[in-house]
């Protein structure tokens, strides 16, 4: 303990209060630079005013406006970065400056004090997002998908919308929720007013408006008889254009509500639709391949811009209003929308692959920055088509973004139920193959434990260099779901299962694919390597276990027995055996020479969804995530000798998979309750729970020395 957290600790909560929340500043009015300085990386006093209700993360991002010093910055950076973490779980303020500032360089006296006294998950690379990095802030809130958001003219506040049916204002230069306003269904397109004032969206079939400083409705306009997809205000603010389902447009007063006019041409749903900043024109896009141009004034139709081949699901104008960019499954298309024709551009063909989902042109009309369904963010340039910056931070699909006024910064709305809030500015960018595009569900290390591989619902494996969590290649070649991998003792190959009914041999010197094993009818969950490395035995949904042979790619055995889908399989350390887990409920020991069933084991009251065996060859663990309970087996009697409950204790939480440490003392298992739990193999006491993962904690895997451990997780 430190002398501050001892001098900390005797003070009563009013003194405490106090000194947590005016001590920096006072420091900084003294002119005590240094005793300020020292303060600032103290561990102890962040995590006392982190941990204080009244106080919290925020007043203490605060404390270090009162500084200059490239370091300091750095922890107010990642502070921010952390902020909707800590508001949900203070405690994890340690692992959160690990993961961010790691390696102990810019910020070296402050994380050698951010430990804990029992053993926790402590970063050893940097895992999280970098201070120095475009990420700015997230912004965590709702509580399902956020569809659709935007940014008050004034750069103040940022308003999002969300299937959890809110809408939700944002500080944006602090990140704090300052009104929440309750919607009867999700919301899919928000615009604010030019003076920062009312919000207005689609509500099914009605438009909302709402008083932005104090969320009340001001008005609702009703007369479109399908649902609304798309609004966006007119000029100054005092009509705003809306796009349905019911094949047309409506021009409406915004401030008595009443509709102006009904733009009629389109033969499908309007999707979107663009207005000019002059407020003369208007853009809409359609499911009938169309683009259409009107006369806003009037409602006339100008132009009908044809081209697309699939539906055309987004448009946005231009600053200058003189062309429109529209977005269809397969092409992105540039229009002058003057003349009503099309602009040739290197940008038509970037949606081949990318997926966009939601498109901004930057306020000096330059740059696009576009959104994909795979959680990409990229700039393109708009005249010559080159890509400017790639950002890689959301996990899954972005469905919405929206600029700040000055341009510098951008607000991405996410499938993973947050917003990020991005530096457009930064010559950094995240490095695009350091993460998986998709949720982690298996991992494993090599025997010289110089690499880690994962595996991913993304189709890939990634393997890392374990020193400093740097990625060393993507192995490619699966065309569904990765669900286990394997490296052979002599760590020159990786064997990777996967929902696309095969096993995948890779040469792990240079990432290459060697063989596929194809044979299995269904899905493969799971593989597991024979010793002498010559075999592999592999699991599938079809019911059975198949023996390989790695030389030939021979298909050795076909072990039937199982009822159901088999989940895991596991091989005991003389190579003579396998033990399989399935959701029939049972386990079943298999004889790896003559591939014959030599035992069942039963006891679960559900699924079986793991096994590993100890390495003494003598246990077997299993875990259920059905009836959450982890099973000793001797497998030399099939007895069960303890079972291990994840009820009791305030964890009621499914167990994912298990790992036993070298020794066979202990065992350590993961779950859907984002922590794992170490527990004595012998007695099936509890010892330790780790904790700092956010979500589903998928698989893990111990170090030879069984000081480490390795998990991933939907985090």
């Amino acid at each position: 303990m430190s002398k501050l957290l001892e001098r900390l600790n005797n003070l009563d909560e009013e003194r405490l209060q106090n000194f947590l929340q005016n001590m920096p500043a006072y420091l900084a009015e003294a002119q005590e630079t240094e005793k300020l300085h020292k303060l600032l990386i103290t561990f102890d006093f962040l995590q006392k005013k982190v941990e204080t209700k009244t106080l919290g993360v925020q007043p203490l991002i605060e404390d270090y406006e009162l500084v200059e010093e490239k370091e300091l910055k750095l922890i107010q950076a990642a502070l921010r970065l952390s902020a909707h973490v800590l508001a949900e779980d203070t405690s994890q303020l340690a692992g959160q400056l690990h993961g961010r500032l790691l390696p102990e360089n810019s910020a070296n006296t402050l994380l050698k004090q951010a430990k804990y006294t029992s053993p926790w998950l402590r970063p050893l690379t940097p895992t999280l997002a970098q201070p120095d990095s475009p990420l700015i802030q997230i912004l965590n809130g709702h509580a399902n998908w956020v569809k659709t958001v935007a940014v008050t003219p004034d750069g103040k506040s940022v308003i999002s919308g969300s299937e959890d049916r809110t809408l939700k204002i944002w500080d944006l230069n602090n990140g704090n929720v300052l009104l929440t306003i309750l919607v009867q269904y999700y919301v899919s397109s928000i615009v604010v007013t030019p003076d920062s004032k009312r919000i207005i969206c689609p509500v099914k079939n009605i438009i909302k408006i709402w008083d932005i400083s104090n969320g009340d409705e001001l008005l609702t306009l009703s007369g479109h008889s399908g649902l609304i997809n798309s609004v966006a205000v007119i000029s100054n603010g005092t009509r705003i254009i809306s796009a349905s389902r019911d094949n047309t447009l409506k021009i409406w007063d915004s401030i008595n509500g009443n509709e102006l006019l009904t733009l009629s041409g389109h033969s499908d749903s309007v999707r979107s639709v663009a207005v000019t900043p002059d407020g003369k024109r208007a853009v809409s896009a359609s499911t009938d391949k169309m683009l259409k141009v009107w006369d806003i004034n009037s409602g006339k139709e100008l132009f009908s811009l044809s081209g697309h081949t699939k539906p055309v699901s987004l448009v946005v104008a231009t600053p200058d209003g003189k062309r429109a960019i529209s977005v269809s499954d397969d092409t992105l298309k540039v229009w002058d929308i003057i003349h009503g024709t099309e602009i040739v551009s290197s940008l038509t063909h970037i949606n081949d692959k990318f997926m966009m989902k939601s498109l901004a042109v930057t306020p000096d009309g330059e740059r696009i920055v576009c959104a994909s369904q795979g959680g990409l963010l990229k700039m393109w340039d708009l005249n010559n088509g080159d890509e400017l910056l790639t950002l890689d931070g959301h996990s899954v699909c972005i469905f919405d973004i929206a600029l700040t006024p000055d341009g510098t910064r951008v607000i991405s709305a996410s499938m993973d139920n947050t917003l990020r809030v991005w530096n457009l500015e930064s010559h950094q960018e995240f490095p695009t193959l350091s993460l998986h595009q998709g949720w982690v569900t298996a991992v494993t290390i090599t025997p010289d434990e110089t690499s880690v591989i994962s595996a991913s619902d993304d189709d890939t494996l990634k393997v890392w260099n374990m020193e400093n969590g740097s990625e060393r290649f993507t192995l490619s070649g699966h065309k569904h779901w990765v669900k286990s991998v394997a490296v052979t003792p002599d760590g020159t190959r990786v064997i990777s299962a996967s929902h696309d009914q095969t096993l995948k041999v890779w040469d792990l010197n240079n990432g290459n694919a060697l063989f596929t094993l194809s044979g299995h009818n269904d899905r493969v969950h799971a593989l597991a390597i024979a010793p002498d490395g010559k075999r592999v035995i592999s699991a599938s949904v079809d019911r059975t276990l198949k023996i390989w042979d790695l030389e030939t790619g021979e298909d050795m055995f076909t072990l039937v027995g199982h009822d159901k889908e088999v989940k895991s399989v596991a091989i005991t350390p003389d190579g003579t055996q396998a033990i399989s887990a399935s959701d029939d409920r049972t386990l079943k020991l298999w004889d790896m020479s003559s591939g014959d069933n030599l035992c069942t084991f039963s006891g679960h009251n559900g699924i079986v969804g793991f096994v590993t065996v100890t390495s003494d060859g003598k246990y077997a663990i299993s875990c259920s995530p059905s009836d959450t309970s982890i099973k000793v087996w001797n497998l030399s009697t099939g007895k069960e000798l303890h079972s291990f409950s994840a009820q009791g204790g305030g964890w009621n939480a499914e167990f994912r998979a298990v790992a036993v440490t070298p020794d066979g003392a202990k065992v350590i298992s993961t779950s859907n309750g984002r922590t794992l739990k170490v527990w004595d193999l012998r007695t099936g006491d509890e010892l330790l729970t780790l904790s700092g993962h956010r979500d589903w904690v998928n698989a893990v895997v111990v170090t030879q020395d069984g000081q480490r451990v390795i998990s991933v997780s939907n985090d």
